[in-house]
């Protein structure tokens, strides 16, 4: 359920710094040239600047230029007119342009990567799933890598580009030897001709953005949680449940229409609405970036809804928030937790607001998983902003990862990672996800499972454990 659009490259630093606290990342960079960076904390120095948008690397979590084995790191290699960057190694040093990282004490370096539209309208919600891969790395270093062996993080910023988006991932199997994929945000640049690609090179796409319609096409799709229609059928169970408990029966929507998954929502609302117990009794679509909608607020308003849900972009939620409590709606508002982002927090008119989330709830710290999340997001995030639901999505996906790889030795390839998958059956990643079960050679079956979170005093807030519920 996550919206594209045209916009700057960015950094990751940056992206990681805009998408924390803000709901409007800025385009004024659009069409420049994208740099280098090191991901790492505060390993390496910049390299130089390339052509075609963003690609950075995630090393060891060491200090300033030492890396974990207290060598000097060097600097990040030039980026060339493909974007291509030298890797900070995990152990501490790093060569030129291309980079090839040493190996850590448990054997030779994991290289992942992470391809996705981190920047413009899409980049507001999609930037936290490539910013929670990234903590996952660093704070899986930190505390001794993936059975000894430290992780590569390689990302890259498509620009909502589906060409970019092919190329980078080739550039990443090809020049970079990643064995798989995290979470890529590709709701909208995934391609079939990519995953014939991957499907061809055996490398696996671990954990997705949950919003893609590839999500249960492929072999090599891992989802970590519920994605596509799945997700559209616990979103719209969740919100109706907890209106109901809250005493509301009356349900409204309105969703974007540019968007595959938008649409996907729009045709199946009314039939899960009335699934679960509720009535349906408005939804309308509007456009992308709509300055007002006015209209469908004071339609819904009309229609006696008591429960307005929005499917697009965090921006849009925002306005749209603004302009029903201005025609006096007087309800709440729901929303998936993919498209909610941590300022709104403190939106005074999106106070009560039910967002559905498809992984544990990111505001507890109840579960050893939950503490580990928020340590990690506090620590290395570089913000002091909320996390958002993208974050968790993104973490989960490493979590997968390392599940995957649980007693693996020798060369980590991408089948060997797949095979990995192969084992969990009903793995809940100690509570972070559904049930996960993965079958050789076949997509994914699609889960229907989530839970709620709520704004509540200018914060995010959930009860209990997390535990999610499937429907």
């Amino acid at each position: 359920m996550l919206l594209t659009g045209c916009g700057s490259q960015l950094s990751e630093k940056e992206i990681a710094s805009r998408t924390a606290g803000s709901a409007q990342l800025s385009a004024s960079n659009a069409g420049t040239s994208g740099g280098a960076t090191d991901a790492g904390a505060g390993s390496g120095t910049t390299g130089t600047t390339g052509t075609t948008g963003t690609l950075s690397t995630t090393g060891s979590s060491g200090t300033a230029a030492t890396g974990s084995s207290g060598a000097t790191s060097g600097s990040a290699g030039s980026t060339g007119s493909t974007g291509s960057t030298g890797t900070t190694g995990s152990s501490g040093s790093s060569s030129g342009a291309g980079g090839s990282s040493t190996g850590s004490q448990g054997g030779p370096d994991i290289v992942v990567g992470n391809v996705g539209t981190v920047s413009g309208v899409a980049g507001v919600a999609l930037g936290p799933v490539q910013r929670g891969v990234a903590i996952w790395a660093k704070y899986v270093n930190a505390h001794g890598g993936i059975n000894g062996r430290k992780v590569v993080l390689k990302v890259a910023d498509d620009n909502s580009n589906s060409a970019d988006y092919q190329r980078y991932v080739k550039q990443m199997v090809e020049q970079d030897h990643v064995v798989a994929f995290l979470a890529n945000e590709d709701a909208q640049t995934e391609s079939t001709s990519t995953l014939k690609y991957l499907e061809g090179k055996n490398i696996p796409l671990v954990g997705t953005d949950t919003g893609s319609a590839f999500n249960f096409s492929s072999r090599v799709v891992f989802p970590q949680a519920s994605a596509g229609i799945g997700y559209t059928q616990m979103s719209v169970a969740v919100w109706v449940k907890q209106g109901l408990k809250d005493g509301k029966s009356k349900f409204g929507l309105v969703t974007c229409q540019e968007v595959a998954a938008c649409n996907t929502v729009y045709s199946n609302f009314d039939s899960l609405v009335k699934k679960y117990g509720g009535d349906p009794v408005y939804k309308g679509q509007t456009s992308l970036g709509a300055p007002s909608f006015t209209s469908e607020c004071l339609a819904a308003v009309r229609a006696g809804v008591q429960v307005l849900a929005y499917v697009g972009d965090p921006n849009s939620l925002t306005r749209l928030a603004s302009s029903c409590r201005s025609q006096g709606y007087k309800g709440v508002f729901a929303a998936p937790g993919s498209i909610v982002i941590g300022s709104q927090a403190q939106d005074a008119n999106l106070q009560g607001t039910y967002i559905d989330v498809n992984v544990t709830p990111w505001p507890l710290a109840a579960t050893a998983e939950q503490k580990a999340f928020q340590q990690a997001f506090s620590r290395y995030s570089g913000t002091d902003g909320q996390p958002a639901g993208g974050d968790m999505v993104g973490w989960v996906a490493g979590r997968l990862f390392e599940a995957a790889l649980r007693g693996a030795k020798g060369t980590i390839t991408g089948q060997s990672v797949m095979s990995g998958l192969y084992t969990l059956r009903g793995d809940t990643l100690n509570g972070l996800t559904g049930p996960l079960t993965y079958h050789a050679g076949k997509p994914a079956t699609p889960l229907t499972c989530g839970s709620v979170v709520f704004i509540q005093g200018s914060k995010f807030a959930a009860s209990g454990d997390g535990k999610l519920t499937c429907y």
